[in-house]
């Protein structure tokens, strides 16, 4: 009877596909399709490694799968910067989940501490990369007698060692003696900068291959599972009284001053309280997007830590919290009152948008907070938060930001004459068809620029890898294309 592969081993030839192709799609300089490409084969290799090992792959893990392909997907459907950062973060957090699932079948003990543990391990995995799998399946092939892998495993972990070696030194020497490099050109015809390119593509992208799918090994998530170093003190009445009720007492402080804003508005903002409008809105909208960040953390850290059995700290920390929650929520709605101020004075932006995109989200994660945490039901907010963050980065997909910023500033010019073109021609491609749309509505000059600038971007003389094809450049390209030769 044959004996099964050892799961380490089982991997080492997808993280080495996974590392050539790596390298061979990365070349292109710019990311596009050719991430697309790489991370469905990961979650291809993920799958088939399931199925082989004999575990099978759960509904759950096969949703979080394709997870993995949606957000690889969105590579060629938008080519937003900030949206392939949150597409990435997403990725990330469905990474994180991955092992949970595979193991468990399900998530219905997930907890935000376990979701922090478990992004851990993923910082872990994704830091030691390839080399569990290489010492590891060599010391499985060593226990059960050899085969090619026991050939083979120590000339490549040899090669990892060497090779960078030979061509870091084989540089060096070179230039130290002209002639000991003419010998050496001539005896190993290459560049080693080309090379040791390649051997550093090739080892990043294994590296990063191996971090996601050491993650499908049975194992993978028993540092999540297991119990802290450290008891951490648990928190009575007067803790959270303190920590939570004063906390409610500075916000209800801001609310009061917030009252005259409201209803004041820019009037009363410019003459009342001493500064301009500009500056009332730019810095105070930032801040409270991040106070609206932080508080959630803060209430469910609190929650997490209550003494068992304290009937009082629990009816405590419930009141305090909804206040907090009730207070957060007007702070909100005053920070979205100076956006709309701070927009309607001088447009809209990247900054601005995403801004505002977070705090409904974070609105509505306070909302669900307060139906279940609050409620006792702290497992059902941190699945209803990820799956609520999950549609609000779809939505913003969908949405097409950069569209939506061009044709609010167009719209915005037709009442005030005010047009950015120099911002507006530096959004990404996604922006390029609506410009083109709005050319008619310009004036000569800002149709000029506005040409001027998309065709030096994306005019027919610019030819893309196709590696690194995406759908919004694609777009763009085309909306150029349709431009009427010769007119301004």
């Amino acid at each position: 009877m044959t004996a099964p592969i050892p799961r380490d081993r089982a991997l080492l030839w997808p993280v080495l596909l996974l590392g050539v192709l790596g390298d061979l799609l990365f070349r292109a300089g710019e990311l596009g399709l050719n991430v697309t490409l790489w991370l469905w084969l990961a979650a291809g290799l993920w799958y088939h490694h399931r199925r082989t090992d004999g575990a099978g792959v759960g509904p759950l893990e096969g949703r979080l799968l394709l997870g993995v392909v949606a957000v690889g997907f969105a590579w060629i459907w938008r080519a937003s910067e900030m949206l392939r950062l949150l597409d990435t973060a997403c990725l990330l957090v469905v990474a994180a989940l991955l092992p949970l699932a595979a193991q468990a079948g399900h998530l219905a003990d997930l907890t935000v501490g376990r979701l922090l543990r478990a992004g851990g391990v993923l910082g872990w995995r994704g830091a030691t990369g390839a080399l569990p799998v290489l010492f590891d399946a060599q010391r499985d092939a060593s226990a059960q007698g050899g085969g090619p892998a026991r050939v083979l495993l120590p000339v490549a972990r040899g090669a990892l060692l060497a090779v960078p070696a030979l061509l870091v030194f084989g540089g060096l020497l070179t230039s130290a003696d002209p002639v000991f490099g003419d010998f050496l050109g001539r005896l190993v015809r290459f560049r080693v900068d080309v090379a040791m390119s390649h051997v550093l593509g090739t080892a990043l992208a294994a590296w990063i291959g191996a971090g996601f799918l050491r993650g499908a090994l049975p194992g993978a998530t028993r540092w999540v599972d297991a119990p802290l170093p450290v008891r951490l003190p648990t928190l009575g009445p007067v803790e959270v009284g303190m920590t939570v009720g004063l906390v409610d007492l500075l916000f209800a402080s801001f609310v009061v001053f917030q009252l005259p804003y409201f209803f004041g508005g820019a009037a009363w903002v410019q003459q009342a309280a001493g500064v301009t409008l500009a500056d009332y809105a730019r810095r105070g909208f930032f801040e409270l997007v991040a106070l609206s960040a932080l508080v959630l953390p803060l209430l469910l850290l609190v929650s997490s830590r209550l003494e068992p059995g304290q009937a009082l700290a629990q009816r405590m920390y419930r009141w305090l919290a909804g206040a907090q929650v009730v207070l957060v929520l007007v702070i909100m709605a005053s920070a979205a009152h100076r956006m709309a101020l701070y927009q309607a004075e001088f447009g809209l932006t990247e900054d601005r948008f995403f801004a505002s995109a977070l705090m409904a989200g974070l609105a509505v994660s306070a909302l669900w907070f307060a139906a279940t945490v609050l409620r006792g039901r702290p497992t059902a907010f941190a699945r209803g938060a990820l799956l609520s963050w999950g549609v609000w980065l779809f939505t913003l997909n969908v949405v097409n930001p950069e569209r939506v910023i061009a044709e609010t500033n167009v719209r915005r010019r037709a009442e005030t004459g005010h047009f950015d073109v120099e911002y507006l021609t530096r959004l990404g491609p996604d922006a390029a068809p609506a410009l083109v749309a709005a050319l008619p509505r310009l004036t000569e000059w800002e149709r000029g620029e506005v040409r001027r600038a998309l065709e030096q971007r994306f005019g027919p003389e610019t030819y893309p890898d196709a590696r690194a094809w995406d759908l919004g450049t694609a777009r763009a390209r085309a909306a150029v294309a349709s431009l009427t030769p010769g007119r301004p």
